[in-house]
């Protein structure tokens, strides 16, 4: 309890100082994948807040990221990160089991991403993202999407990747190789009518594990095309 008052002290002083906006996310998914590698068969949950400092600066979990430009509203909108990667039991999992999929070491990553929007609603668009991993070999990776509406509010993105050889090993196996690590194609439904100022996202999303080697290094074992179901919701408490 006294936890508990202290964190609600501090999230009150820090309000008063400084523009902080929480948020309470929740998300629902039918596997945990990394990159179109499956680390956890069974359905899983999370739950948990995020903070965001003068409408810029966003701390989620174990990650951290700024971000400029609406993207409601802006052509081009940039964000500049870090997040923390493990492979790690999910919060809440039906069945849980350590196997050869989620034998990977945790590890510190940063990212750049770029995104340019236009057309009806700002709704067309394409993105890169640039990974930099700094913990286990210090090797990077790229990735490339493109996305548009399909349905009112439903869009429809298509992603593909590029690394180093150091970088797909530590996703694929030992065993992996450089170059096209994953492709995906994602649909994703917004849901903008939750009670108390809320959001709520549910889609699918189909992965591709790309080059023989990938598809056969030591946490895949053949198992190159899988695809997840989720569900996520977000809440503005602040």
């Amino acid at each position: 309890m006294k936890n508990l008052i202290a964190l609600l002290f501090l999230v009150i002083s820090l309000n008063s100082l400084a523009s902080v906006k929480i948020t309470l996310f929740g998300m629902g998914q039918s596997q945990s994948i990394f990159r179109g590698a499956v680390t956890y068969s069974k359905p899983s949950a999370m739950l948990g807040p995020s903070f965001t400092f003068f409408d810029s600066i966003v701390l989620a979990g174990p990650n951290i990221f700024f971000k400029a430009g609406d993207r409601n509203k802006d052509s081009v909108t940039y964000k500049i990160g870090v997040r923390y990667i493990d492979d790690n039991v999910p919060m809440f999992v039906s069945e849980s089991k350590n196997d050869f999929k989620n034998q990977r070491r945790n590890t510190i990553e940063s990212y750049a991403e770029a995104s340019y929007r236009f057309g009806w609603r700002n709704k067309f668009g394409f993105s890169t993202e640039l990974m930099k991993e700094w913990k286990r070999h210090k090797k990077s990776m790229a990735t490339f999407s493109a996305f548009a509406p399909i349905l009112p509010f439903t869009s429809l993105k298509g992603t593909i990747s590029l690394a180093q050889k150091e970088m797909n090993q530590y996703i694929y196996g030992p065993s992996g190789t450089s170059g096209v690590g994953f492709s995906s194609l994602n649909i994703n439904t917004v849901i903008p009518f939750v009670p108390w100022e809320g959001i709520a996202m549910l889609g699918a999303t189909q992965y591709w594990i790309n080059k023989e080697a990938n598809q056969n290094a030591e946490y895949i074992r053949g198992d190159d095309k899988n695809m997840n179901f989720y569900f996520r919701i977000i809440w503005n408490v602040l």
